[in-house]
This record gives structure tokens, C-alpha cells and sequence, in this order.
């Protein structure tokens, strides 16, 4: 494992190593999530005929991109659980639900800690640094950003997927929402589409790893009690 891996991996999952994470932010799954990650299969090679396809999917869209558009790709930028809200209501806020805000903080370490160490070992470069002629509509990530998997898609799949846990019912708008808030970032110019499904590989993933691990059971239920209690008032 090259160094560099080695010391991200113990920054991630070493909270004392890193300045430690929130309270109550602990990961549910640690080491293993990084695992996941690095278990994907590797992106399309420099000069493929698979790699040449992406690329191109890239300028399409570009070339066709509606200020629509553009304003989702804006507001994509950040993903979290209450990203949902465009689903499940505009009450569905931080403010209003602590215990989705305590689920988001851990799932948010494990999703790094699966995210991070692949782009490092798969280390490919996002669409402007490998062809000028993609023109971003967002500001342009350091030349040491990677692209693969897309941590954004892995996080929306991932929020739509334990969500759907909490409300059954919304499961299919849930997972058209994450794939719109994944397509986002193709048509921001920062992403390829199959940085996306890595993305959404890498979610299904760690989905079912959380779903055997009982702390993430317990807190999910701490949602579901939430959402009764609010329905009882």
C-alpha cells in the first residue's frame, strides 16, 4: 500500500490523529468502510475507448447545459442528508431534527473514510486537468483532486438509501433525487459519468454494511421515533 494511503487512511480513521471528529460523530464502521472503496473496479484507462467515451459524455453536456441546470449544479455542491428536504418537505431541517443530524455526522465519516483513500489509489485526474476543453461551471478543484469514485454520488445514493430506511414510501423519489444530485456534477464539468457509478457502487456497498451493524440500527430508529413523535404533535 503506498505511503501516502497509509498516512490518509490513519488521519480518517484515527480520530486523535485528525483533531478528532465531532461529538457523536464517530464512524459506525472505521476501517472497513476504507475497504470498500478500494475494493471498486478500476476506472477506464488513459486513452481507452471507454475513457474516450466519458469524456466526451462530459463536452456533450457542457455544450448543451441549461442555466437550470448550471443553478443544480451550484447547489449540489454540498450534499447532505437534509439535501432530501426537496423530497420530504422544507421542514425537514438540521434545526428541526437532531437525530437525523447526529446520523448524518457519522455516515458522513464512513462515506469519507470509504471515498478518500480510493481516489487516492485510483488517482485519476477530473475532466479539466485531463482536457482543456471542458470548462467547468464550477470553480475548478486543485490539480490534486481526484475524480474517481465521485464522493458526491456515493453521498446522495447513500443519504437516499438510509432515508428510504426512515420512509418506505418516498424510496423511489428518494433515489431520483440522488441521481439527479449525481448527474450534477457531470453537468458542473467535474466529474465523469463513470465517477458516478463507482459512486453509486461504492454506496450500495456500504449501505449493506451498515445495515448489519447494530449502532447504525439504533440510531436509524432514533429517526424513525423522531419522525413519530414530530407526526404526534
Amino acid at each position: 500500500m503506498p505511503l501516502r494511503l497509509i498516512l490518509f487512511l490513519a488521519l480518517v480513521l484515527v480520530p486523535s490523529l485528525a483533531g478528532g471528529p465531532p461529538a457523536g460523530a464517530d464512524p459506525f464502521l472505521g476501517a472497513p468502510a476504507g475497504r470498500l472503496g478500494l475494493a471498486l473496479p478500476p476506472p477506464p484507462g488513459p486513452g481507452s475507448l471507454e475513457a474516450q467515451a466519458d469524456l466526451e459524455a462530459v463536452l456533450q453536456v457542457q455544450a448543451w447545459r441549461t442555466p437550470a441546470e448550471e443553478a443544480l449544479a451550484r447547489e449540489a455542491v454540498h450534499v447532505d442528508l437534509f439535501s432530501f428536504a426537496a423530497v420530504l418537505g422544507a421542514g425537514f431541517r438540521r434545526d428541526r431534527h437532531p437525530a437525523f443530524a447526529a446520523l448524518d455526522a457519522r455516515l458522513e465519516r464512513d462515506i469519507r473514510a470509504a471515498v478518500d483513500p480510493a481516489k487516492l489509489h485510483f488517482d485519476r485526474p477530473r475532466p479539466p486537468h485531463a482536457d482543456p476543453a471542458v470548462r467547468p461551471c464550477l470553480p475548478v478543484p486543485p490539480l490534486t483532486s481526484r475524480t474517481y469514485p465521485s464522493g458526491h454520488a456515493t453521498e446522495a445514493h447513500v443519504f437516499a438509501e438510509v432515508l428510504g430506511e426512515v420512509f418506505p414510501e418516498r424510496r423511489d423519489a428518494l433515489e431520483a433525487h440522488a441521481r439527479r444530485l449525481s448527474w450534477a456534477r457531470v453537468v458542473a464539468g467535474v466529474h465523469y459519468p463513470t465517477d458516478l457509478e463507482a459512486g453509486r457502487r461504492l454506496a450500495q456497498s456500504l449501505v449493506r454494511a451498515l445495515r448489519g451493524n447494530p449502532d447504525f440500527q439504533r440510531a436509524v430508529g432514533a429517526c424513525r421515533a423522531e419522525v413519530q413523535a414530530e407526526a404526534a404533535r
